[in-house]
């Protein structure tokens, strides 16, 4: 979906899924990170951004514990800008 439509995000931006939390232990390293999570019957994301493995290392942070699944494209590209 973000193939020739959104070319403003930067070079090299990575993007990461999980299957489940248990097998999350990449997504930390990651631009943008996305767990799947089920909360109150809604299918929706953890989310983590901000990590890296270039020339200085960094973990991402938790940007929210819940993003509905609807709001994954938007966020995707809003995020592409920190």
């Amino acid at each position: 979906m973000l193939i020739g439509k959104y070319e403003n995000l930067p070079r090299k931006f990575k993007i990461g899924f999980s299957c489940c939390e248990k097998h999350s232990f990449l997504i930390p390293f990651n631009d943008i990170g996305f767990v799947p999570v089920l909360k109150d019957g809604k299918v929706g994301f953890k989310v983590y951004i901000g990590g890296g493995l270039g020339d200085r290392p960094k973990y991402a942070f938790e940007y929210t514990d819940f993003l509905p699944v609807e709001q994954l494209l938007l966020c995707t590209v809003c995020n592409g800008h920190f």
